[in-house]
């Protein structure tokens, strides 16, 4: 019975559609990677810029942190500050800005 699936399995890996299709889905999970990493850059810059506010650019990162994470693993830090929970209520003081601004200008020369 198991012959049979690698049997069966190692015919469909050579089928013409089967393999465009991957390669195609592979393609795309690049893509959205790479545009993940592009508009992190972008927050991150902005956050060590000065530019915008760093509590928007904090929640737009967390966000796209949770839809890309593997693409994203450089700003896990930036969500495990003490004391903060990302996704509930913040308390945006002067200290909360100092370190998301520390940590952005950790973090965005690890994303170049």
């Amino acid at each position: 019975m198991a012959q049979e699936g690698i049997a069966l399995f190692a015919k469909l890996a050579k089928h013409p559609h089967y393999t465009k299709n991957h390669s195609d889905m592979q393609h795309n999970r690049k893509e959205r990677s790479q545009e993940a990493r592009k508009a992190a850059k972008d927050l991150l810059a902005g956050i060590v810029s000065g530019e915008g506010e760093v509590y928007a650019a904090y929640r737009r990162l967390y966000g796209l942190w949770c839809r890309h994470n593997a693409a994203l693993q450089k700003l896990r830090p930036m969500f495990r500050l003490p004391g903060i929970e990302p996704d509930g209520p913040l308390s945006v003081t002067a200290e909360f800005e100092n370190q998301v601004r520390a940590l952005a200008s950790e973090i965005l020369p690890m994303l170049e």
